[in-house]
């Protein structure tokens, strides 16, 4: 997915990528070094995502900005 989100965010997305693929590929998925490296890319994946939807969002529909919104609490971000 592409995301239309701020460079400082999209950089550390690409860190946070690179980050979860070296520690995958030397400690594999279950260490807990890898899993805290993919909640961190969960959570910056996150905020890319809600910063690409802030321009859109008051064009969604109420029930998709309201299961968005829930998406978001659920993720921990909003």
């Amino acid at each position: 997915m592409r995301y239309n989100c701020s460079e400082a965010t999209a950089a550390a997305l690409r860190s946070a990528v690179a980050n979860l693929s070296i520690r995958t590929r030397r400690w594999g998925v279950d260490d807990p070094r890898t899993i805290e490296a993919r909640s961190e890319w969960n959570r910056l994946r996150t905020l890319a995502l809600l910063e690409t939807a802030e321009d859109t969002f008051s064009y969604l529909a109420t029930d998709d900005r309201t299961r968005f919104a829930r998406k978001l609490t659920e993720a921990g971000v909003a």
